[in-house]
């Protein structure tokens, strides 16, 4: 497939002085003769250099529903397909190279693949439909070993994790089932750091995780699910850093690897509104792939629910290969971008970049940008792959 033409989008940052009170190897942010970070230019395609996927001449890029991709060093690029083959392999120019990781219960098998993450020069595959079993595979696609990540706590695998390239994780828990309740709620969860291995690793501290709804059945809860537009805790970790944040307000606790907070990362961002129109694309977005009778029972019970008034802080946290921390915007249904804005592991911004508002990134390299895209009206999946110059 050839690449879009490769228009740029240029966007000056100055360096704010925020508050410094309180997946990635590190480089610093640029400095002048006095020591302190300056302004950056950061410069992103506005049009991919290369699409994989929605061209319906060629089926070997038909996706049914990507969980991650990477990059590999000789360029080739991996993505994780929740399909009948899991892991597929492409050439640096979009070609079809390898198919691995089928359905099943053996060796580098896979059910149900949840998440691909890259983690220095190993990959990790997590299949929920067989245990919580990650596969981890070398970077040459070798398959090598299988484990289970263990909770320091009761009540089942992580519920989020993120990963350094130094193969350390940061995680946390699910809610403790003694404390749901009907409707909207929110409790606070464990968070840890962890190695890739069974051992589990030990709480550091306790914040809100996922905003939930609870249903009912029988006049007693019998589940819950996150709730829509609904707050959730965020983490990433990078060579000495981990990021955890809750999304009530613009704030980011930073934390060293040892677990003790050493900083909080703020921006100034008033709420936006939860609107209709972010309302129909989130259910558009969800149906997508359901038939007639499915859309309008999954729309009668997201109706059902009492919808938060405004958006959550942010989005989505990644940790580039310079070490940098990217926060993403909450995405808005009528912008067709979100911003993302970059910072240093002491708060101060070195860039600020609008990306398509449906492209979920999975890697941010020295030169480029990965991810999924989702085109809004036909939920097609492709990865894109944006160039990216400092």
């Amino acid at each position: 497939m050839q690449p879009h033409a490769a228009k740029q989008l240029m966007v000056g940052a100055t360096v704010l002085g925020h508050l410094f009170g309180a997946g990635s190897v590190g480089a610093q942010a640029k400095r002048d003769n006095t020591g302190s970070a300056r302004a950056a230019t950061i410069a992103v395609t506005t049009a991919p250099t290369l699409v994989i996927g929605g061209n319906e001449a060629d089926e070997s890029t038909t996706f049914y529903a990507i969980v991650g991709a990477t990059r590999l060093p000789d360029g080739r690029i991996l993505i994780g397909d929740r399909g009948e083959f899991n892991l597929r392999v492409f050439s640096a120019a979009g070609k079809q190279l390898q198919c691995f990781g089928r359905k099943g219960s053996g060796p580098g098998e896979m059910v149900y693949l949840a998440a691909l993450n890259r983690c220095g020069d190993t990959i990790y595959a997590l299949d929920i439909e067989n245990g919580h079993r990650v596969s981890v595979f070398s970077i040459d696609l070798h398959y090598k070993r299988e484990f289970r990540f263990a909770a320091p706590v009761v009540g089942g695998p992580p519920y989020r994790s993120s990963c350094n390239s130094a193969q350390r994780f940061l995680q946390y828990g699910w809610e403790d089932h003694r404390h749901m309740k009907a409707g909207v709620f929110r409790t606070n969860v464990p968070f840890w750091y962890a190695g890739a291995s069974q051992q589990s690793g030990v709480s550091f501290a306790e914040f809100p995780g996922s905003e939930r709804w609870g249903t009912v059945a029988g006049g007693q809860v019998s589940g819950t699910r996150p709730l829509p537009f609904g707050k959730e805790a965020i983490v990433a970790i990078g060579s000495r850093h981990g990021y955890i944040g809750t999304g009530e307000t613009y704030e980011i606790m930073v934390f060293d690897l040892a677990g003790k907070r050493v900083g909080t990362i703020r921006d100034l961002v008033t709420p936006s509104p939860v609107t209709p129109a972010d309302i129909k694309a989130q259910i558009n977005l969800d149906v997508a792939n359901q038939n007639e009778s499915q859309r309008k029972r999954y729309t009668a019970d997201f109706m059902s629910m009492k919808l938060p008034v405004t958006l959550p802080a942010y989005n989505a946290f990644r940790v580039d290969a310079m070490d940098l921390l990217w926060v993403q915007d909450y995405p808005q249904a009528l912008s067709k971008t979100v911003r993302w804005s970059v910072f240093t592991p002491d708060g101060k911004v070195v860039g600020r970049v609008m990306l398509p508002r449906t492209l979920d990134v999975f890697e941010i390299g020295n030169d480029y940008i990965l991810g999924r895209f989702m085109d809004a009206e036909f939920a097609v999946p492709q990865v894109h792959v944006y160039r990216l110059t400092r």
